[in-house]
């Protein structure tokens, strides 16, 4: 009787070892390698974690060369083994053969550790807890898949205080967790710190630093390296690293200096629009109190349409510093008050600067006391590009869709249409088409009284295979990256009929056709480049170049010699530059078709040139 005891309570103990057991999967790409005869292994303390002859995994050997094959069933150079392990941590290498030594080959042998993430010395690491285990396909000596590269990214935090939590990069190759990628001090440093990131070839990495575990503890990154707020670092076909870029600068560390920033509100359009200063405010908004509330733009003493405020900024001189205007309260306007255009930006000089006045890009909320139609127009450029791959559409598409803050959107832009799409844009979203082939597309959008009266939006192009140029929001999200939102602004007493023409892909300014392909550009002179496109509707990109660092005015002229929009650039450096005219004037009117004369102003020193507006 106690014998059956004991049995009965060994084979209880061994169930209960088992149901605590998981499934890892182990995978390597042996191609390019000569595969020995014996077949591929893979040896680890699998069997003894902590090396106390208590073995946790009584079917598994520890550092056994010949104990645990791999095999590839399907003659792809993959070779692959699961085991049912208790949970815990197992160092663990790739075996080409089924010794050591010999004729066989282990991984890194003899080798000095290289830095890899996956290392501890010559060994691989692996934790896991109860859930099934995928390790995923690894190449041969490498962490990472056989056709994937590894770029080292580096900061420099010598100006920093380090976070008690470590120094961490996130980025779009981790999923955007601030927490999980910590870095690693470089030994040859004291401010040095690095983290190996991987994709493939051709690929492009975005990034920024943490400087602790959360969003809050995130550099801000300088507009003159930023794309979308972020670092970006394109993949070659071998390893590579970055220079040690400094904590929130775009380049090597240099020391940053405070001085006195004067900004200035154009205050005219808001006024316009209602702008009640018994009831609202404006607000300075930027990494100078980290975009949040506080710093109040004040009525200036002798001039009621002008609002000022002064505050230390803390920055490298010569680097851009980006900035908005914040309307309050939220729900009196757009956007909660937000400009929706990209982020304003000033080159800071290290001394105290006062920066011209600028109209605020923001619009009151109010409802339609009437039923609204846009009829939208909407043409396409030969060569345009699409925004989620950076290259040229390679065919104008079959239709164009529009998407925005509208009858309860922002729909799904989805990768596709039709029946056979999987991951289909919304079925609320107007379709465009081109029914004449004259390379304008045409649409309505009808909006009920009551609707809100501002419509943030853009459009997106579809043709079959799209879906194949994947993006952050869908492959259909392709007209123009973050921050370059379109806004529909309409009177509350609208009523009928509207019309919304509009170039796709105007609100991208890296589309060629705005830009001038036929001049060469002189970069020590004063000297205007032209207006792209030429004539236009409704935007035009004037382009010009300076030879010196100055305050710079665009003014814009109708023929009559009548002064229409003042568009003030502020301090800027020599080099080429350019600014967007939107056909309004200084009070936010659309003006007529016809001819206007733009000049140009720096140093009291005037150039001009002319260019015409069609509707």
């Amino acid at each position: 009787m106690k014998k059956m005891i004991l049995k009965s309570i060994f084979a209880f103990i061994g169930m209960i070892s088992l149901s605590f057991s998981t499934e890892v999967t182990l995978h390597v790409d042996m191609n390019g390698q000569t595969i020995s005869e014996n077949g591929i292994h893979v040896a680890g303390n699998f069997g003894d974690y902590d090396y106390d002859e208590t073995f946790e995994n009584d079917a598994y050997p520890n550092w056994d060369p010949a104990g645990i094959e791999l095999s590839d069933a399907d003659g792809d150079g993959v070779y692959s083994v699961t085991l049912s392990l208790v949970p815990g941590t197992v160092e663990y290498k790739f075996i080409n053969g089924n010794s050591w030594g010999g004729e066989s080959d282990d991984e890194w042998a003899g080798e000095d550790p290289d830095g890899q993430p996956c290392r501890n010395g010559g060994n691989r690491v692996m934790t896991f807890e109860g859930d099934a285990l995928d390790m995923g396909l690894v190449c041969w000596e490498r962490c990472i898949p056989c056709n994937e590269v590894y770029m080292t990214l580096r900061v420099d935090m010598q100006y920093e205080t380090v976070s008690e939590n470590g120094v961490h990069v996130a980025g779009n190759f981790q999923g955007w967790d601030p927490s999980s990628s910590m870095m690693s001090l470089e030994t040859d440093s004291g401010s040095i710190y690095h983290f190996q990131a991987s994709g493939e070839p051709g690929a492009t990495l975005e990034y920024k630093f943490i400087n602790g575990l959360t969003w809050d503890d995130s550099e801000d990154v300088p507009a003159d390296c930023a794309t979308g707020g972020n670092r970006t670092v394109h993949l070659e076909s071998t390893d590579s690293a970055t220079e040690a870029f400094c904590f929130a600068q775009c380049g090597t560390c240099v020391p940053a200096v405070t001085a006195p920033v004067t900004f200035q509100g154009d205050m005219s359009e808001l006024m316009s629009y209602g702008f009640d200063p018994a009831v609202h405010t404006l607000e300075l908004r930027g990494p100078m109190n980290g975009w949040s509330a506080g710093d109040v733009f004040v009525e200036d003493l002798f001039d009621p349409m002008l609002y000022a405020i002064t505050v230390d900024i803390t920055a490298v001189p010569d680097n851009s510093v980006e900035w908005k205007f914040k309307a309050n309260p939220d729900e009196n306007w757009n956007n909660s008050g937000w400009e929706t255009s990209a982020n304003r930006t000033f080159v800071f000089t290290g001394e105290a600067q006062t920066l011209a006045p600028e109209l605020p890009a923001i619009l009151p909320t109010g409802e339609l006391q009437s039923e609204v139609t846009v009829d939208m127009s909407v043409t396409w450029m030969e060569g345009t590009l699409n925004v989620n791959s950076g290259e040229a559409f390679p065919q104008t598409p079959d239709t164009i869709i529009f998407n925005g803050s509208f009858l309860n959107c922002w729909c799904t832009w989805g990768d596709c249409m039709g029946a056979d799409c999987t991951s289909p844009v919304s079925g609320e979203v107007p379709r465009l088409t081109d029914s004449d082939g004259d390379g304008v597309y045409t649409g309505s959008l009808v909006l009920p009284s009551g609707h809100n009266n501002v419509i943030t939006y853009k459009f997106g192009a579809y043709y079959p295979g799209i879906e194949t140029v994947p993006g952050d929001n869908g492959s259909m999200d392709n007209e123009a990256g973050f921050g370059a939102d379109r806004v529909i602004y309409i009177p509350s007493e609208t009523s009928g009929n509207i019309a919304l023409e509009v170039t796709f892909g105007e609100n991208n300014v890296n589309n060629p056709w705005l830009s001038n392909d036929h001049e060469t550009i002189v970069l020590n002179q004063f000297m205007i480049h032209g207006n792209y496109p030429n004539p236009f509707n409704p935007n035009t990109v004037i382009e010009f170049s300076l030879d010196i660092k100055s305050e710079v005015n665009i003014q814009v002229f109708n023929i009559k010699g009548e002064l229409v929009r003042d568009i003030n650039m502020g301090d800027t450096p020599s080099g080429v530059h350019s600014a967007i005219w939107n056909a309004k004037d200084n009070f936010g009117r659309v003006v007529p078709s016809g001819m206007y004369i733009y000049s140009i102003t720096s140093n009291q020193r005037t150039i001009s040139d002319k260019m015409l507006f069609m509707k």
